[in-house]
């Protein structure tokens, strides 16, 4: 196994299986990216679950207020992954959000 850092300073590790390498994130998780996403300054969409069993909608609103020109969308029928939870409403938000900046 051997660590590579990403230029933001995310950890990868790689576990070698003969040729083959993969990367594993390992923690991501548990990376404090508060001051990152304070220095995002393109136009951001960030998409939340209202049911909060890894993360809490208010994690969102957090990333939202910190990121300039950022939007946010709340899915009430979703956790972690709405795109898959509610891929119509994810994919209709994305349009909708992507067509605001053109």
């Amino acid at each position: 196994m051997s660590n590579f850092y990403t230029k933001s300073g995310v950890r990868l590790t790689y576990v070698e299986s003969g040729k083959d390498k993969k990367a594993i994130v390992l923690n991501q998780t548990y990376q404090d990216y508060r001051e990152t996403i304070k220095k995002i300054n393109v136009p951001t969409f960030v998409a939340f679950g209202e049911d909060p069993k890894l993360n809490s909608p208010e994690a969102g609103m957090w990333i939202k207020d910190n990121i300039k020109d950022s939007k946010i969308k709340i899915f009430k029928n979703s956790s972690h992954c709405p795109f898959w939870e509610e891929p119509e409403e994810f994919n209709k938000a994305v349009k909708d959000f992507v067509d605001s900046i053109k």
